[in-house]
């Protein structure tokens, strides 16, 4: 899973291993850093309500999305899912390959690129 961030946005990245384990388990967790510098976490949770929702702390965010949302995600061709929250932009999204090489990046578990195919 991939966090970008940037003013009001937040966008999140997730790959075929990424999806298969949210559908399994309803959560995708990754932590930046250490304990020698201090470490932040960010997760993705399915959860039972209809809408996309954000929860904030001190060394987390927790972005929810509905368990109707990841089995359409799972089960279809669709991409990404957006929400503005309280003045955030959050969107989720499945990572696509790369149209030309990135030396030092594995790709193998990204989505197949839908313009790879033309």
């Amino acid at each position: 899973m991939k966090l970008r961030i940037s003013n009001q946005s937040l966008r999140l990245r997730i790959n075929q291993d990424d999806l298969v384990q949210l559908t399994a388990t309803g959560r995708l967790e990754e932590q930046f850093g250490n304990n020698a510098v201090g470490s932040w976490r960010y997760t993705l949770a399915s959860h039972k309500s209809k809408q996309i929702e954000i929860k904030i702390g001190s060394n987390d965010i927790t972005i929810f999305i509905p368990q109707a949302n990841v089995a359409e995600w799972n089960d279809t061709d669709r991409v990404s899912f957006e929400r503005s929250v309280s003045g955030l932009r959050i969107l989720l999204e499945k990572d696509f390959q790369c149209l030309t090489d990135r030396p030092g990046e594995n790709e193998s578990l990204n989505f197949e690129n839908p313009k790879s195919r033309h």
